[in-house]
């Protein structure tokens, strides 16, 4: 790496960071006059990309869904690159300055940590579910253990009590309903609600919903909900300095969503290819025109049921054998190849 090479770090190796470093790689630094100054570098605390939609599919039996699918190493997303060039961090950031433009990364599995330079940065660390077995803490084989833990109980224990979000938790009850593997049984677990109910299960999947991963971010910013203050058209964080954008279940813009990304992935890419020509200029950011990111307004949810569901598609409601149709079956991990293999983006905006 040459003393004049400029880091472009993403920070997550989920839907936001995958789509954003595709895009990059792309679209980004092939345009720039000086392209072989960038590299792009992708902390990822997982080394595989995985679909998390599918967890209340594959909760009850190992063989619902294919594992090769499920989990899919990032070096296998990233192979096609070698120039522009993309290195990839396996491991978790602790700290981001952002006034020094560094992230401390604590690599896995040696647990070393060190400090990586950034000349741009965007952030798509993304959310935490409470539990492991709802999607990734860490490297993907926690998700995978926590899962056979799970199996082993499942089959020695009838009752399972949630303790629930929405489209998760009524997922997770349809997929158990629809193997009629479960009966009330002895009770071994009590959960004690605020509203005096005591509930009783054999076993316990708390969906209760998930958190921004931004403990490592200046308190200054976050919101009110620990999200990651992001302008809401160009998605840049204003306050972090230059060069700086957030994407994904991390940031601040709704809908905070998959489909919401893919659309943010590209706004961020064009924005920052026009800060690094201006910087490249010699030009202020306050001469830049960006382009601005329009979500789209409408509701879509899918909540599959056991073989029905109920759901909106871009605001219209939509019959239960459409959701299963399109949902369903495999819970969108057939439409994710073109998320992690970069073809979503095959062409700018």
């Amino acid at each position: 790496m040459s003393a004049n090479t400029k880091t472009i770090l993403i920070l997550g190796g989920s839907y936001g960071g995958v789509a954003i470093a595709h895009y990059i790689l792309k679209h980004v630094i092939p345009s720039l006059p000086n392209k072989d100054d960038y590299r792009v570098g992708l902390v990822s605390s997982s080394s595989h990309f995985f679909c998390r939609p599918t967890c209340p599919r594959v909760l009850p039996s190992e063989n619902a869904l294919p594992k090769d699918k499920l989990f899919v190493p990032l070096t296998k997303a990233f192979e096609q690159y070698t120039n522009p060039a993309v290195t990839l961090y396996h491991g978790t950031v602790v700290k981001l300055d952002h006034s020094a433009c560094t992230a401390s990364i604590l690599s896995f599995p040696d647990t070393v940590e060190t400090n990586i330079g950034y000349y741009a940065l965007t952030v798509a660390t993304g959310a935490t579910a409470a539990s492991p077995l709802l999607g990734l803490f860490g490297d993907h084989h926690e998700t995978e253990k926590a899962w056979t833990s799970f199996r082993k109980l499942l089959h020695r224990e009838k009752s399972v009590e949630e303790v629930t979000s929405i489209e998760t938790g009524y997922e997770l009850a349809g997929t158990y309903a629809s193997d009629q593997t479960l009966e009330r049984v002895a009770d071994a677990v009590t959960i004690r609600l605020d509203n005096g109910q005591t509930l009783h299960a054999d076993l316990y999947i708390p969906a209760i919903g998930v958190l921004p991963n931004t403990n490592f971010l200046d308190r200054d910013l976050l919101d009110k909900d620990g999200y990651v203050k992001v302008d809401s058209s160009s998605l840049r964080v204003e306050n972090a300095g230059p060069r700086v954008y957030a994407l994904g279940h991390v940031c601040s813009s709704k809908p905070q969503a998959i489909h919401a990304i893919m659309g943010q992935a590209p706004v961020i890419g064009e924005n920052l290819k026009q800060d690094l020509l201006a910087a490249d200029r010699g030009d202020v950011a306050d001469k830049i025109i960006y382009r601005a990111y329009k979500p789209d307004a409408r509701v879509s949810q899918l909540v599959v049921i056991g073989k029905k569901g109920v759901g909106l598609a871009f605001g219209w409601k939509i019959s239960s054998f459409l959701v299963w149709l399109i949902k369903g079956r495999d819970y969108w991990l057939g439409m994710t190849p073109p998320m992690w293999n970069g073809k979503q983006f095959a062409k700018p905006i």
